[in-house]
């Protein structure tokens, strides 16, 4: 049976890869699952927001003096869920690409615009074979319209599609009004791909401990069905 496909102008021998997590964080497994028959291998993403967190606890290290007061410090924002830095980040990316045969697709999640400009840049750089931008907003804000958030969004993947030479692809929540209309808005934009649906990290309150608390539950069968349906829906409604 011939299964093989092209995706985000990639030829592949069939579709089977892994996704961004963090099972592709260990080069060892990371050539395990080329072994196994991995058609492209999809790096954890590079956070800017840890980025941001790691120049701040710098500047912490550098201005902070025996004057200061212990109680303002741990204002400072950490981030222990995020194992590597940017710069290991960016070596790690290409210490995949020279370990392995099939396409490494690099995986980012940026805050702001310039911070998205730049690390896929520097990801295409670092040999990335095409980027996956994984975005979402918490629309908290009352005052922001669903559209605006999607303008905000489209004018970064204008911008990202405009800098790199490498297919860019979109990984969508289930979250927008329209999906198929974002979706068009996206296809229009140049992307190469649409990717969907992300998967968040999920908070839960631990209620004898008054403590909001994260949780990781693990995907299941049947958040397939919605994955399936708008699938079916896009197929020809897009050319990506």
């Amino acid at each position: 049976m011939d299964l093989s496909t092209t995706y985000l102008g990639l030829r592949l021998p069939h579709p089977l890869m892994p996704g961004a997590s963090p099972l592709t964080e260990n080069l060892d497994v990371v050539r395990r699952l080329e072994d196994a028959g991995a058609a492209a291998i999809v790096l954890p993403s590079l956070f800017e927001e840890q980025v941001t967190g790691e120049q701040l606890a710098t500047h912490h290290y550098l201005e902070s003096s025996s004057e200061s007061f212990a109680e303002a410090l741990t204002y400072l924002p950490h981030h222990p869920e995020l194992t590597l830095g940017p710069e290991q980040h960016l070596e790690y990316t290409r210490r995949v690409k020279e370990a392995v045969d099939v396409p490494v697709i690099a995986s980012l999640n940026g805050t702001t615009h310039s911070g998205w400009l730049t690390f896929a840049g520097l990801l295409e750089e670092m040999g990335a074979d095409a980027l996956e931008l994984n975005m979402f907003q918490v629309p908290v804000d009352p005052t922001e319209s669903g559209e605006l958030i999607e303008a905000r969004m489209l004018e970064v993947v204008q911008a990202v599609v405009g800098t790199v030479d490498i297919p860019v692809a979109v990984k969508l929540s289930a979250f927008h009004t329209s999906i198929a209309h974002f979706a068009r808005r996206l296809d229009e934009e140049g992307t190469s791909g649409l990717i969907l649906f992300n998967r968040f990290h999920e908070v839960d309150i631990d209620a004898p401990n008054l403590e909001v608390v994260p949780t990781l539950r693990l995907s299941d069968p049947t958040e397939l069905h919605a994955r399936l349906t708008w699938l079916s829906i896009l197929a020809s409604q897009v050319s990506t």
